[in-house]
């Protein structure tokens, strides 16, 4: 019997009695239906309990609720959401306390002090989110769930099997999501960014339309080119593989080409002042080149040097060509033997010209 009751002082101390506890009031715009004993959590640990609740003077509510030792104080920036555990529950409510990040942290909060209500969140339940939808809307959403039993209606068993290979889809993106609600800040910056950058292209849709079109106009033109563009694509490899041995052979060839550079570089020190000089000559010599250029070919027939060049017999039928000589009689071409051209005509007589030259000399 002394044992027994020993047993049960202990226990009833360990439950009700002794030791200080820290508690804080969280002030919520409602209680969202928790009640006593509702466990306060810190990234899915137990961390505390629900211990009591008070109407506030403004008609809000303030929650007691005990903090573990492991986690007290508590520091000013921290955050209190009620939550849920579905959305289809009414109970199994809780209370999320999220920890503020230490170069954020602010002072410690005091024994039975209290975390603003601009630092809590409460859950909204299924029936308040229905109850901001217009009728038409709850209606359709109504349609929707219907029809989406006709669809999945006695076929249980296969979309368990696809759902199956959803799940590496899924892992993926928790673990995506974790990595992302590690650092908020960082994810509110991409955020903001983000919104300013469809802002800005908000503010030029007109050229952007401008620039979708002309991209539609190009992918339809490259369509219509299908046969020619799988030409191209069919022989690139080919020009892909000469154009390797090209840059290759390239390679061996600017190495040659370095002594040469090398022994450019005092040249080139010394034409720096020559080319300064003939910069102005240069920029003065502009309209002049133009201008022989309109005389050398110019736009239209019979107004250029290389226009009037292809009214002259060829030169080169005259200077250097060898052709059969023909003479008319009475009608009838009679080929007398062959004509050399002006240059070696002109060479054949020098040649012959030395014997008589050699002996006037004296």
């Amino acid at each position: 019997m002394l044992a027994v009751v020993g047993f049960t002082v202990l226990a009833g101390l360990l439950v009700f009695g002794g030791g200080e506890s820290y508690t804080v009031k969280a002030r919520f715009i409602n209680a969202g239906q928790l009640v006593r004993g509702n466990l306060v959590q810190v990234g899915g640990t137990k961390a505390g309990v629900v211990k009591d609740f008070e109407i506030s003077g403004d008609g809000q509510v303030d929650v007691e609720i005990e903090i573990d030792e492991k986690y007290a104080p508590l520091k000013e920036g921290t955050r209190a959401i009620i939550r849920q555990s579905s959305q289809s529950s009414v109970a199994g409510r809780y209370i999320d306390l999220h920890m503020p990040p230490v170069d954020q942290a602010g002072d410690d909060i005091e024994d039975g002090g209290v975390v603003g209500i601009d630092s809590t969140t409460t859950s909204v339940d299924l029936d308040e989110f229905f109850n901001a939808l217009d009728p038409p809307t709850r209606r359709s959403l109504q349609l929707f769930y219907k029809g989406s039993e006709r669809q999945w209606k006695g076929r249980g068993d296969e979309a368990n099997k696809g759902l199956e290979y959803l799940n590496p889809s899924l892992s993926a993106s928790s673990q995506l999501f974790n990595e992302l609600s590690k650092d908020p800040p960082v994810l509110e910056k991409f955020l903001v960014e983000s919104s300013r950058f469809v802002t800005a292209l908000a503010e030029r849709k007109t050229e952007l339309a401008a620039l979708v079109g002309n991209l539609n106009k190009t992918t339809k033109a490259l369509g219509s080119e299908k046969v020619a563009l799988a030409e191209v694509i069919r022989q690139f490899p080919g020009f892909m593989r000469q154009a390797n041995t090209t840059y290759v052979n390239l390679r061996g060839t600017l190495d040659e080409v370095d002594p040469f550079v090398e022994a450019s570089k005092p040249v080139a020190r010394k034409l720096r002042p020559y080319l300064a000089e003939l910069r102005p000559f240069a920029r003065e010599a502009v309209p002049t080149v133009r201008d022989l250029g309109r005389i050398i070919r110019g736009p239209g027939s019979g107004d250029d040097l290389v226009e009037l060049g292809r009214t002259y017999p060829a030169l080169t039928e005259i200077a250097v060509d060898t052709r059969e000589r023909t003479v008319d009689a009475g009608g009838t071409p009679v080929n007398v033997g062959r004509r050399a051209g002006a240059f070696p005509e002109i060479g054949k007589a020098l040649t012959d010209s030395a014997p008589i030259v050699a002996h006037g000399r004296p």
